[in-house]
């Protein structure tokens, strides 16, 4: 009876402890969806939601990222065989000094086991002050700072994917036969 007990309490603890601590792992193969969780509402999130998918897929362009990436917005159902970076757009605007300040955390969801790991919160800030500038400027100025912040992000998910050699597929072999008589 004591040792069902001992068997029973070292099965808990082994399937509490499943995905705490472990890697991710993320194929090629895969398409990785980004959500992105915008948090501050105003009459611009749409351009917002714009700048931050037309900045994140020029960032992946540049780094040649291995994965397929897809961005979407939060409420949005992603395949449950597919990996999920969820972004958090905590901050993006004026800081206390006027500069342009980009704030975001992030986390991933493994396909496997649907377990979180964090990936951290990146800030970026501009050293350029856009007060009294064109909008066009500043709009560069806010994509500058995003793409910063998104290209730590990038470094933390990029070492978690692994390069699958695609599968070997074997044609029928015919051996070569003797002919001779």
């Amino acid at each position: 009876m004591r040792s069902f007990f001992i068997y029973l309490i070292a099965i808990s603890l082994a399937v509490s402890a499943v995905g705490k601590g472990m890697p991710v792992f993320l194929k090629t193969s895969q398409i990785l969806h980004i959500v992105v969780i915008d948090n501050m509402h105003d009459k611009r999130s749409a351009d917002r939601n714009h700048y931050f998918e037309s900045t994140f897929e020029e960032l992946v362009e540049e780094r040649a990222f291995p994965m397929a990436c897809v961005i979407q917005e939060f409420g949005i159902r992603v395949p449950m065989n597919q990996p999920c970076v969820y972004v958090t757009i905590q901050k993006w605007g004026y800081s206390s000094l006027g500069q342009i300040e980009v704030r975001l955390s992030a986390y991933i969801r493994d396909p496997v086991t649907w377990t979180k790991k964090q990936l951290g919160i990146h800030v970026a800030e501009s050293s350029k002050i856009p007060v009294g500038t064109i909008d066009s400027k500043k709009i560069a100025i806010y994509n500058e700072t995003l793409k910063q912040a998104l290209a730590t992000l990038l470094d933390r998910v990029e070492p978690m994917v692994r390069h699958v050699p695609k599968s070997v597929s074997y044609t029928h072999l015919t051996l070569p036969t003797n002919r001779e008589v």
